[in-house]
């Protein structure tokens, strides 16, 4: 734990082979530090560097969205569009999605939940269909789709092929969506970020760099959501 102007965050510590240089990151919601050290920097060098970086810390949490939490009245995208929340407590439990509003139904206590998991259905079909559809155009296999929270990333790519995706992409714009799925599935062709790489990524995905520009500007207002 980490204590910032009196709030105790917890520090997750990794080791990756490929990194060239200590990384301290913020997971996108506020709750927690992420230190990533390269091999052969001892653990004591990177709790030193989050020392020093305190006033950093600070700044940037003082920057980030606040919570939007999902309640009856409250407002969310979804597919870039907002809809809003009505709760009805007589009915029985289960989201409908009808025009601008989702409807859901049962007990209070119960609605985030209900909310989390229609999202993330939604979420798990639109990128299995995306990334399907990609996959095929490169002549590359996929394993497996499934989505998760993610505090810090917006997808990943094993080189098994296993693709895990964000379950808040299925907040934005359907455009930034298909340029994630699109820079996974590259990365079934291309481990790096060279630039056969983006090549590719511009292969599958229309205008890459405003989708690019829309997650670094937009990207902490999603993981606010919930």
């Amino acid at each position: 734990m980490l204590d910032v102007a009196g709030v105790a965050l917890p520090l997750s510590i990794r080791r990756n082979a490929r990194a060239r240089r200590m990384i301290l990151r913020i997971a996108g919601r506020g709750d927690g530090l992420m230190l990533t050290l390269p091999a052969g920097i001892p653990v004591a060098e990177g709790l030193a560097m989050v020392e020093r970086e305190r006033a950093w810390i600070e700044r940037r949490l003082q920057t980030m969205p606040p919570r939007q939490p999902f309640v009856d009245g409250a407002s969310v995208p979804v597919l870039g569009e907002a809809l809003r929340i009505h709760h009805h407590a007589d009915r029985k439990p289960g989201v409908v999605h009808v025009g601008d509003t989702i409807e859901v139904g049962g007990p209070a206590d119960r609605l985030a939940g209900l909310l989390t998991r229609w999202l993330r259905a939604r979420a798990l079909a639109d990128l299995n269909q995306r990334s399907a559809v990609k996959a095929s155009q490169l002549g590359r296999p996929v394993r497996s789709v499934r989505v998760r929270e993610m505090r810090s990333r917006w997808g990943s790519c094993s080189a098994l092929g296993d693709l895990s995706y964000n379950w808040r992409l299925i907040m934005a714009p359907p455009a930034v969506i298909d340029y994630v799925a699109a820079h996974e599935v590259a990365h079934l062709a291309c481990r790096g970020h060279d630039g056969v790489f983006w090549a590719t990524v511009e292969q599958l995905a229309k205008d890459v760099a405003s989708a690019r520009c829309w997650l670094r500007r937009e990207g902490n207002r999603l993981l606010s959501y919930g």
